[in-house]
């Protein structure tokens, strides 16, 4: 899981980038936000954020893919996020933070996505839901 949904002091949850393979998507734990367009309405925003630095004997990239769930459960691309390198992806960087845009459904995930052949071999991210 890779996400925490809350609006009080919160220990977000963390994930190894290790997880994140070569030319490999990483699919993040499903958000339920008990109501369609939610965020929108209430102003909060998706952070994922570095809580360690990223390393590697390489340079993968990091970028976050954010998918709503269709009422039938299959998933569809709704944002994306910025595309870092390996030098960008320090203690505290944040590699995606928005609000989601009008048409997501109730639920939605992140997913993290690394388009090189190297892979990382070590660092970690977290993300949370947030008010402005």
């Amino acid at each position: 899981m890779l996400f925490e949904k809350t609006r009080a002091a919160f220990s977000p949850i963390v994930l190894p980038l290790t997880e994140v393979g070569a030319n490999a998507t990483h699919n993040g734990a499903e958000i339920d936000f008990d109501a369609k367009n939610q965020m929108v309405e209430t102003n909060e925003v998706l952070e994922v954020y570095l809580t360690e630095q990223a390393t590697s004997a390489g340079t993968p990239t990091l970028q976050v893919i954010v998918e709503t769930k269709d009422p039938e459960g299959a998933y569809r691309q709704v944002a994306t996020g910025e595309v870092f390198a390996l030098a960008d992806l320090v203690k505290g960087a944040v590699v995606y933070k928005a609000a989601l845009p009008d048409g997501c459904g109730q639920i939605v995930r992140a997913s993290l996505k690394n388009a090189t052949a190297d892979t990382f071999t070590g660092g970690s991210v977290a993300g949370v839901v947030r008010p402005l």
